[in-house]
């Protein structure tokens, strides 16, 4: 239901109900319902209050102290207390006025204030003295201008005569009074007790404050969820940025043991130079090249990857070197790839040898298409010189550089890593 809003009372006499912003008239059919209702209810003629009629005393029948049988009364009501309207030309229901709280309640159980207009004060006193004696409450109000009868006269309210069967109507007329200057032009009514107009003014305000209340409230969650959302934007973007600081400084930490670990193998290369000569010498007709080491290779990586380990275990970094036979294709595909696992040929691993000569009757059997490669290789990565005997600490070195000194050494392919191609050998 809507909250009423101030407004002023009827200038009219007769029975309102408050709508949302004014009071509305009832018609005809439904007033005489709810007077009959009314009189019931108090046990005197409200119809004759409403058109001005003083005449009975109190303590006589139609009196607003009257509580004898003689007394109009309308026809015993179904629910004593309540008047049914009936649906008043809408859908839904029907419409009951309650005499006793002085409310109209609709289908959907919502209730509006009624509204009794007398045409005299004095009327409107007896109506409630009898609302008082009868425990019962209503508003009333006195029309504009009719506070006193003049001689003007002016059309009243039809009179509704209660009794069990019959209705009649009867048209009284009352004199028009002088004009007021204090009410002149305004068309308003006498207003009502000071302390209902103030309640009514203080249930809009609190109407008011409970409709800004919720917009209040919003804008207060609205600025938390914001202050929330900032801080955690706030602490998420501070884990980011240590996030990627930390991985910056790890891939700086790689990237300077990677070379550290190629720095390793090239010194122990420039340390044995006398092997390359030594194969240039041998072979004339033959093309030596040195391997350019990309460093994102997958073989390379791998390789730093396993020296990596090693040196954490023995706390220094042993790359030894060896020959290895095969043909100019398989020698191609080893040093842009490196070793494989997968393409295995013997038991153990990939076999080098210390001597020079071992591994040119490997390259010899593939005539012109020969090659040797020198490879550097993992002292942990060891597997043994033959699938019978696996003494990994028992490899040795040749005299005077880092050779292998053995015929057959075999190691896991990841831990070598080729450094020289020497192309037709035979």
């Amino acid at each position: 239901m809507c909250p009423l809003r101030p407004c002023s009372n009827p200038t009219a006499v007769g029975v309102f109900v408050r709508d949302t912003a004014s009071w509305i008239r009832y018609s005809p059919q439904a007033t005489e319902k709810i007077l009959a209702g009314y009189s019931e209810t108090l046990g005197l003629s409200v119809s004759d209050l409403l058109a001005g009629e003083l005449t009975a005393k109190d303590g006589e029948p139609g009196s607003p102290r009257s509580v004898l049988p003689g007394a109009p009364r309308a026809s015993p009501s179904p629910a004593p207390g309540r008047v049914d309207l009936g649906s008043l030309g809408l859908d839904g229901g029907a419409y009951v006025v309650d005499t006793v709280a002085g409310t109209q309640v609709s289908p959907r159980g919502f209730t509006r204030p009624v509204l009794f207009v007398f045409p005299d004060a004095r009327s409107r006193e007896r109506f409630a003295r009898a609302l008082e004696a009868g425990d019962a409450k209503c508003e009333c109000a006195v029309a504009a201008g009719d506070a006193e009868r003049s001689k003007s006269i002016v059309p009243a309210v039809s009179r509704v005569l209660l009794g069990p069967v019959v209705a009649a109507f009867r048209v009284f007329h009352k004199k028009k009074p002088p004009p007021s200057p204090s009410r002149e032009g305004t068309g308003s009514c006498i207003c009502l007790p000071a302390a209902l107009t103030r309640k009514i003014k203080d249930d809009a305000a609190a109407a008011d404050r409970q409709k800004a209340a919720p917009t209040a409230q919003i804008a207060a969650n609205t600025k938390e969820e914001f202050e929330i959302k900032t801080a955690a934007k706030l602490a998420a973007f501070k884990i980011a940025k240590a996030a990627k600081k930390a991985r910056q400084k790890a891939a700086k930490e790689a990237a300077r043991r990677k070379e550290e670990v190629l720095g390793k193998v090239r010194k122990v290369l420039d340390a044995n130079r006398n092997a390359v000569n030594a194969m240039a010498t041998t072979y004339t007709s033959a093309e030596v090249s040195e391997v350019t080491l990309d460093t994102e290779s997958p073989h390379v990586k791998k390789f730093v990857e396993l020296a990596l380990e090693a040196s954490l275990g023995s706390g220094d970094l042993d790359i030894v070197l060896g020959y290895h036979g095969t043909s100019v294709d398989r020698a191609e595909a080893i040093v842009a790839g490196g070793f494989c696992p997968k393409k295995r040929v013997a038991k153990l691993g990939a076999y080098f040898s210390g001597e020079l000569t071992v591994s040119y009757q490997h390259a010899a059997r593939f005539g012109s298409r020969g090659s040797i490669l020198l490879v550097a290789l993992i002292r942990d990565g060891y597997l043994g010189h033959n699938e019978f005997t696996r003494r990994p600490n028992s490899l040795r070195r040749l005299a005077g550089g880092d050779v292998v000194g053995e015929r057959f050494a075999a190691f896991a392919e990841h831990a070598c890593l080729p450094l020289v191609h020497v192309r037709g050998v035979c």
